[in-house]
């Protein structure tokens, strides 16, 4: 089995999100993914997405306007404006943000209204950590274990 990991970056000319007078770039990752469906063969079914900072702004948006398309997601450092809870219930994800970053109360919020609504959720506080040092610590060993023990049915 081959496995493909996509990094994707934003360039200086956009944002991931429409925002702050930059045009948003997210439609350029399903025109990438789809090229590797179709010109290389990788499994539409074993697909996920990851974001840190303002990558993961932008992957709570991806999520949103495809919440079947990914296996599973991880979200690290960063909150998800004008979005509500019951839009995330078809995707599992694994949330992290630092006990002293912004984001961390409303994530630790909105998660739990996630998993109240049903949806599958591993959100973690990462104990003395500001937003450099979480995004660093997010990915662990075991969250990335939890994320491709995933299968999209």
């Amino acid at each position: 089995m081959s496995i493909y990991f996509i990094a994707p970056q934003c360039p200086p000319t956009h944002e991931w999100i429409a925002h702050r007078d930059l045009p948003g770039y997210e439609d350029k990752i399903f025109e990438l993914i789809d090229h590797y469906i179709k010109e290389v063969g990788i499994d539409p079914n074993r697909i996920y997405l990851c974001g840190v900072s303002m990558g993961a702004m932008g992957a709570w948006k991806i999520m949103r306007e495809k919440s079947d398309f990914f296996a599973a997601a991880f979200i690290a450092s960063a909150g998800n404006r004008k979005a509500e809870p019951n839009e995330y219930l078809n995707t599992p994800l694994c949330v992290t943000a630092g006990e002293y970053e912004r984001c961390a109360d409303n994530l630790q919020w909105f998660t739990s209204e996630i998993k109240k609504l049903g949806g599958q959720i591993n959100f973690s506080v990462l104990p003395g950590l500001g937003h450099r040092e979480a995004c660093e610590e997010a990915f662990t060993a075991k969250r990335l274990k939890w994320l491709f023990s995933h299968s999209r049915k």
